[in-house]
């Protein structure tokens, strides 16, 4: 018996991980960035293993990582964690202005022109949608509702026997965090650290420097830590330290 990942590739292509202690059937849940289909097949494999979610962690505040929280929740009355200074990105704020506003111009996806992204909180504020000002592609994402409780640099998660350090690392955004299990050798990265690649620094409110000061703390981390990204296959914190020193 020891500890259990479950990985699920959802949304617009993030890790969603379902880490749970074997023993006391204990669970918690990171970066929910998935949609109502993808709930239910997360729900299920949740109830055919008896796991009971103690809490609902969110590495950072991007609707790609947080549109599952109101349904893991309504599901199970788990806590949503998340860092303080990210909490701007969810619905009860008003991100979607902010973004609207400071967002760097990018190419459409679908048509190719470069502009400004539209955001916009929709359906009595439980849907947000990214879109294009010029042709009709669309990505909804099921709005995040109220955190429970604030983490930040060096609390202790704690799952059946096992204990998750939160470690600050901002840079991709304002409050981003990474989940570390010593005694595992364990790395939850978020979309601070990559499989050959780092965070986007050229998001609202990201920082480039406070991105840089974050890979610093991770680099003292064993060279043996497994590294399981918000995005993405696993590495190794030796295998991305040389590939970024």
């Amino acid at each position: 018996m020891g500890l259990k990942i479950e990985k699920f590739k959802v949304g617009t292509g993030s890790n969603c991980y379902l880490v749970s202690d074997e023993t006391y059937l204990d669970a918690i849940v990171i970066d929910p960035g998935f949609s109502d289909g993808e709930f239910d097949k997360i729900n299920e494999f949740i109830h055919s293993e008896s796991l009971s979610i103690t809490y609902i962690i969110d590495t950072h505040g991007h609707p790609d990582h947080t549109s599952g929280n109101k349904l893991m929740k309504d599901a199970t009355g788990a806590p949503v964690l998340i860092h303080k200074d990210d909490e701007v990105f969810l619905v009860h704020t008003n991100w979607p202005i902010l973004i609207s506003e400071e967002h760097p111009k990018i190419p459409c996806p679908k048509c190719g022109k470069i502009d400004y992204p539209t955001f916009a909180v929709q359906e009595n504020n439980t849907i947000v949608q990214m879109g294009c000002k010029y042709c009709d592609f669309k990505i909804p994402f099921n709005a995040s509702g109220y955190v429970d409780q604030h983490i930040d640099e060096e609390d202790i998660i704690k799952l059946g026997e096992y204990e998750f350090t939160v470690i600050y690392t901002p840079g991709h955004s304002p409050g981003g965090v990474c989940l570390y299990c010593e005694t595992e050798k364990l790395l939850f990265s978020g979309d601070t650290l990559f499989n050959q690649g780092t965070g986007r620094v050229d998001n609202p409110f990201s920082d480039p420097e406070d991105l840089q000061k974050s890979l610093q703390k991770l680099w003292k981390l064993p060279e043996d830590t497994r590294v399981l990204p918000g995005h993405g296959p696993e590495s190794t914190i030796g295998t991305e330290k040389s590939r970024n020193q």
